[in-house]
């Protein structure tokens, strides 16, 4: 009988041996990464286009155009589409961003065929109609009327503005003139000469040689020409403190950021770990002062975003209205702890494990999997990435932690954006 007095053993999390991707060359020069996992009998394939708003030259065409696919085909109405994925028990998800559009089909093991036929179609074949099109822009520009009373989502597209400045993909937002403006002719002009750009293609779950060969079949073709164009970005000067109001909001919206070195940097894993132990999980020191101690907030957290053209990392707080000032003022009061103080050894052995175990918990699945693959070879590394991860969670000392926020966090570089109170 289990002995409930005594607790589990516990030891040092070491460097797990995940399962790796098999990667294969096709024959039009794009690449299809597997991992064949799982006992269950799902498969996700997803293809990944260099097609996001960097790549768009008018705003908001990569989002109407990836979104109009499975409006319709040549031969099937957006209802036969939609009817025909929740037949095979399947269901798509698109998602454009700034560097890349994602366009990712889950589906049983039994109908990937049928599943991979029907999304080639709705790739390849789109009718683009108008009708639907114009449902797409009503129904955006609906959305973009509600978001532009929500202190956070206004908050979050600011630190963008005042990060990169408006004539970078970055600092770029898609307003309803903008989604007013796009028509059926510019979006099939994108579509033919720069949506399906540099496609990589990862199939995911439990996978056999035929759904390989399926894939080949079905998206081993010409059509995987690359195309060079991409937009012209650089930074410009934008107010580096941008305060919106919203007099009738009771809470404010807080970010805070600083541009980062990316992932290749030799200090990209010290800035890892600083910000874990910032506000990067619920028992960091940010959520310890502003949620438990003084009521500020129901959560309060920060996290570095890598991007391929830039790199940046953001403190966000939805405070309550009349704490704005107080909520900023302990956030600077933690950022110099860190400057100034040495992290405790058990604060560091802490976090250093809490990173380690939420590794572990985020590779258990064949999804997670391939996600981490993506994770790392979006930006041009490989395997060793992890490898490096963690030899740097054991190694990384806390006057590394000093160096590197006094390094990389500085007053002088720091952008901030209240949206609601001051």
């Amino acid at each position: 009988m289990l002995d409930r007095t005594i607790a589990p053993s516990f030891g040092e999390i070491k460097n797990p041996e995940i399962q790796q991707a098999e990667v294969f060359s096709l024959s039009n020069g794009s690449h299809l990464s597997l991992i064949n996992a799982g006992d269950q009998p799902v498969i996700k394939f997803e293809i990944v286009l260099d097609s996001g708003i960097c790549h768009e030259n008018l705003p908001g065409l990569s989002w109407i155009t990836a979104k109009t696919l499975p409006e319709g085909t040549r031969v099937k109405s957006a209802n036969q589409i939609a009817e025909l994925f929740e037949y095979y028990g399947s269901f798509i998800e698109i998602n454009p961003s700034f560097d890349n559009t994602s366009i990712a089909v889950y589906t049983p093991k039994k109908y990937f065929k049928e599943v991979i036929a029907l999304l080639a179609e709705v790739l390849f074949k789109p009718s683009f109609n108008e009708n639907e099109i114009e449902i797409l822009k009503t129904n955006k520009i609906q959305q973009l009327k509600v978001n532009s009373e929500k202190t956070n989502f206004v908050a979050s597209r600011k630190i963008r503005e005042s990060l990169f400045g408006l004539n970078h993909s970055y600092g770029q937002f898609l307003s309803e003139d903008d989604v007013t403006k796009l028509n059926k002719s510019d979006i099939e002009s994108y579509y033919l000469s720069s949506f399906y750009n540099a496609p990589q293609f990862y199939l995911s779950g439990s996978v056999d040689s035929s759904e390989i060969d399926i894939a080949k079949q079905y998206f081993d073709i010409d059509k995987a020409e690359i195309n060079s164009f991409s937009k012209k970005n650089s930074l410009s000067e934008s107010s580096k403190n941008i305060f919106v109001e919203k007099a009738e909001s009771l809470q404010s919206s807080i970010r805070l950021g600083w541009q980062i070195p990316d992932k290749h940097h030799p200090d990209h894993f010290k800035l890892v770990l600083l910000n874990e132990i910032l506000g990067g999980y619920f028992s960091s020191r940010l959520m310890k002062n502003l949620r438990e101690d003084k009521g500020y907030t129901y959560g309060v957290h920060s996290y570095p975003v890598f991007l391929k053209q830039e790199s940046f990392l953001i403190i966000s707080a939805d405070v309550i209205a009349e704490n704005t000032q107080d909520a900023i003022g302990e956030i600077h009061k933690e950022l110099n702890i860190l400057k100034d103080t040495k992290v405790s050894d058990l604060e560091l052995e802490t976090v250093r494990n809490y990173m380690a175990g939420s590794f572990l918990s985020g590779v258990s699945s064949p999804f997670q999997l391939i996600e981490k693959f993506k994770s790392v070879n979006n930006h041009g590394l490989n395997y060793s990435y992890f490898d490096n991860f963690f030899q740097s969670l054991k190694t990384i000392s806390s006057d590394d932690i000093i160096k590197t926020a006094n390094q990389y966090l500085k007053t002088d570089d720091l952008h901030t954006v209240v949206v609601g109170k001051k």
